[in-house]
């Protein structure tokens, strides 16, 4: 696939966010992570719900732009391999493009974080660009222009251009068993979301 030019600093809320905290009927006062918040356009709404709501991005015009959208918030910036949280501190993460951005060599090394920072049954909230069953593994879905998304993490060494990845249930599946119990998946055509918990 070519290279796709959207940018990070979207401003409508995930529609499937909405979908799946109105499923689960979270209680307020939860603490919330929105992993890879970019310009903070979901923690809008999750920070509106009532959440106790922190937010991290690799990328620092990201974050300086979801500190002026919503100052209330804590946004640090930050590499998901290495979280500046304390452990078990999370009731739910959410995670919205994040790890469809992360190398497959570091995608262990994120999934640790994302464990060592979530509460025991706490939930961790999937969704990624749906990647065909046929489509290669060691290839990149897409490429994001990084003139247009402001993107600073690791890129294509041959161009200037961002991978992203994409999944599928599969792949989900497998790279999270081991310490994830998976409780719902959702399939939306060009995307898929998933819902565990941490065991």
């Amino acid at each position: 696939m070519g290279v796709k030019k959207a940018p990070w600093g979207y401003k409508k809320i995930d529609l499937d966010l909405i979908y799946i905290i109105e499923r689960l009927r979270l209680q307020p006062k939860l603490k919330v992570l929105d992993a890879g918040c970019g310009a903070g356009k979901n923690t809008i709404f999750l920070n509106e719900k009532g959440f106790k709501v922190y937010g991290f991005d690799i990328s620092s015009k990201a974050v300086s732009a979801a500190k002026k959208r919503i100052p209330s918030v804590s946004f640090v910036i930050a590499d998901a391999v290495n979280l500046p949280y304390a452990k078990n501190y999370f009731d739910f993460i959410v995670d919205f493009g994040l790890f469809d951005c992360i190398p497959i060599k570091k995608r262990k090394y994120v999934k640790s974080e994302i464990l060592r920072v979530l509460k025991p049954k706490g939930f961790y909230i999937i969704r990624e660009f749906f990647r065909p069953g046929d489509y290669p593994a060691r290839r990149p879905l897409f490429y994001e222009d990084i003139n247009l998304t402001g993107r600073t993490a690791e890129r294509d060494p041959s161009r200037q251009q961002f991978p992203v990845w994409g999944f599928n249930f599969r792949q989900i599946i497998n790279i999270f068993s081991g310490g994830f119990k998976i409780k719902n998946k959702f399939y939306f055509g060009n995307r898929i979301l998933v819902l565990m918990s941490k065991r």
